[in-house]
């Protein structure tokens, strides 16, 4: 009896050490220089007809003071039709952007830009019909957004100093996902597919 449990024991114990070293092995890669979160309605609301913001630090690296506006980082809004819309003013106006904290990540780690996931998520659209035709709640997906910034960043530290934000729900590194095996398809590789 004494031997069984000794030896329950050890296959346990080897089988713990084969599967932590080979998990150990398969570590998640991360897309560098990108970051996705989840907020709040109140943390971002950008101007009507924008997905995104592109941000210009040039006044902050040649002004020893820094910044006094945080619009002054604010380089241009792009458009779902891929159009860049200068800062002007009546935009500038309409950013509304509630934590100064979220502004002060954007100045640390450089934040190149700020976009929406899904650029045609509409605010506050959260009803939808299941099949039965059933109005049922839904995840409102204007509040995901993709945040890039300089690919020599480890994008683990910054999605954890972002998460230390109250309105956001969620911030986290977006995963490499890699083809294990080859598609069983008939023409997979063949031509321009």
């Amino acid at each position: 009896m004494y031997s069984k449990k000794l030896i329950l024991s050890i296959f346990i114990f080897l089988s713990f050490s084969y599967y932590s070293t080979v998990m150990a092995q398969h570590t998640p890669e991360y897309i560098k220089g990108m970051i996705e979160i989840s907020c709040q309605y109140e943390l971002i609301d950008l101007p009507a007809g924008t997905i995104g913001i592109v941000f210009d630090y040039s006044r902050v690296d040649n002004n020893p003071k820094g910044i006094t506006n945080a619009k002054d980082i604010i380089k241009s809004f792009s458009t779902s039709d891929n159009k860049c819309l200068q800062a002007s003013e009546s935009l500038l106006n309409s950013l509304k952007i509630t934590d100064s904290k979220l502004l002060d990540l954007f100045l640390k780690y450089h934040v190149d830009s700020l976009k929406k996931s899904i650029p045609s998520a509409v605010k506050y659209d959260t009803l939808g019909v299941n099949k039965s035709g059933k109005v049922v709640p839904l995840h409102d997906l204007s509040q995901f957004y993709v945040i890039y910034f300089s690919r020599t960043q480890d994008v683990g530290k910054v999605a954890d100093d972002f998460k230390k934000i109250k309105k956001i729900k969620a911030a986290t590194p977006s995963p490499v996902f890699h083809n294990l095996e080859e598609p069983n398809e008939l023409l997979y590789g063949v031509g321009d597919l």
